[in-house]
């Protein structure tokens, strides 16, 4: 076992925790994401901290909370203050790459990356590589004005990309990928490699926009249950869309539009991996696989995203792939966050940490020793905060009289509140005070203490300061 293994992260954006195979999703192929499931670890019960991408995608990156590292929306800067996984990697002799979209705001900063092949969203307006690309084959026009169909309630943006597989945006990231992994020679490395997929528009390329006929498809059981419910929050949707047009025919071929979508990255991730092995490095390298946020594909009448933190959008998958440590085929069930990863790395890195970790390594949770591990997961959109265990979830929001409560044994799909019912009163406010509890526990520790002060001669020693009833550095652990 190597004492600094080499680390990849591989990202989907938008892709749903039940969207994959390696999950018993009977329609979706994913030989290559199954692949590393079966030969590595997967995390059934794994959430990320935002239903958005960009606090998502820096939650990952710092091992922080939102409401600490600042960035609680899309476009919000990462403040420069943060410590970021490249950076702590970069530091400690770590060749560092970012591939493909990073969605991080200055959009064109590094943030700690050695090197960055600068490729963003689908609907990026301007020129990254991949876009100038297209400039110089003469296509980005057409490109432009595909994209725009995104909101188009016609077909909300199922047309086929009309450039072609090779001209497509995740065919262009894995490609490139397979290039510098190859050619590069450098170790120990972190790439980075981020698709864009499947994200709206729903627009594989052919073959994939026919691989998955749309009467094939399995339909979201509360579809057409369209909850115009009195939380408003809950119809603030990604662009603010009105989905009552929605009919099973357009959302089949939505659902088989995101399946093929998922099918093409799944083969470029192949890729990845072909590159790796091809190099001799496949094994010696963490590996993990993951999305930024999931999509509501249908579910209580809606597509895409938004200020709502049902599993639909927070449950994402989760796979850790690294034969020299973790047995093939294992699933861990304990509640895991975004919040994880870093320490994770770092602890798979022989690196100690970095300041302001809030999350906590799961490498003993896979090699199964005995972690006393958090019994919740946490999410927040703005002012609207989730509290979940393995089998209640509470949506407080921010200083109105309404929210959500939701058995999820009897209900796992989130459609009957309880929040109301005077049955459930007690049910309520044991998950509201967990909810404190835990934004209590998880304040921002930073800035950190300054200890062997001058003024410990005169002031006498004092104890470090606890967090959540455990000293600092248990509680980085």
């Amino acid at each position: 076992m190597p004492d600094r293994p080499n680390i990849v992260i591989i990202t989907m954006d938008q892709l749903r925790w039940d969207a994959l195979g390696c999950v018993g999703n009977p329609v979706v192929r994913t030989p290559n994401i199954d692949r590393l499931a079966r030969e590595g670890a997967r995390c059934e019960h794994f959430f990320v901290q935002s239903p958005v991408c960009q606090p998502s995608r820096a939650t990952m990156f710092t091992g922080r909370y939102p409401r600490a590292h600042g960035v609680k929306w899309n476009w919000h800067n990462l403040p420069e203050r943060e410590s970021t996984l490249a950076a702590t990697l970069s530091d400690a002799g770590y060749h560092t790459h970012a591939i493909g979209k990073m969605h991080f705001t200055p959009i064109d900063k590094l943030h700690g990356f050695d090197d960055r092949f600068f490729v963003e969203g689908k609907m990026f307006s301007e020129y990254d590589e991949y876009r100038t690309r297209l400039r110089e084959k003469g296509l980005v026009d057409v490109y432009f004005e595909h994209v725009k169909q995104w909101g188009n309630p016609e077909n909300y943006g199922t047309a086929t990309f009309p450039l072609g597989d090779d001209n497509y945006v995740d065919t262009y990231i894995g490609r490139n990928a397979k290039r510098i992994i190859s050619a590069d020679n450098r170790e120990p490395f972190f790439y980075w490699v981020s698709f864009c997929n499947p994200h709206m528009p729903f627009d594989p390329p052919e073959p994939f926009d026919s691989m998955y006929p749309p009467e094939s498809v399995d339909m979201p059981s509360d579809f057409p249950h369209i909850q115009h419910s009195r939380i408003p929050e809950f119809r603030t949707s990604s662009g603010q869309r009105d989905f009552s047009p929605l009919t099973e025919q357009k959302l089949r071929k939505v659902i088989a539009n995101y399946y093929g979508c998922i099918s093409l990255v799944d083969r470029e991730i192949g890729g990845v991996l072909d590159a790796l092995e091809s190099r001799g490095v496949l094994d010696d390298t963490v590996i993990i696989f993951l999305s930024d946020h999931g999509e509501m594909l249908g579910h209580r009448g809606q597509l895409w995203k938004g200020r709502m933190l049902y599993d639909h959008l927070v449950r994402v998958p989760f796979i850790v792939r690294y034969p020299p440590e973790i047995g093939g085929g294992q699933i861990i069930s304990d509640l895991v966050q975004a919040t994880d990863i870093m320490p994770t790395i770092l602890d798979y890195a022989g690196i100690s940490g970095a300041p302001g970790i809030q999350g906590r390594s799961i490498r003993r949770l896979i090699r199964k020793d005995e972690v006393d591990w958090r019994q919740w997961a946490f999410a927040e959109a703005g002012g609207v905060k989730m509290a979940r265990t393995h089998t209640w979830k509470l949506i407080h929001y921010v200083g109105k009289s309404y929210g959500e409560l939701y058995n999820l044994e009897a209900d796992p799909l989130e459609l009957e509140n309880l929040y109301d019912r005077p049955e459930y009163a007690s049910k309520r406010a044991e998950m509201t005070q967990l909810l404190v509890n835990i934004l209590i526990e998880t304040e921002d520790p930073l800035p950190e203490a300054a200890l062997g002060t001058p003024y410990e001669g005169i002031a006498g020693d004092h104890p470090q300061q606890e967090y959540g009833g455990r000293d600092r550095d248990a509680y980085l652990r």
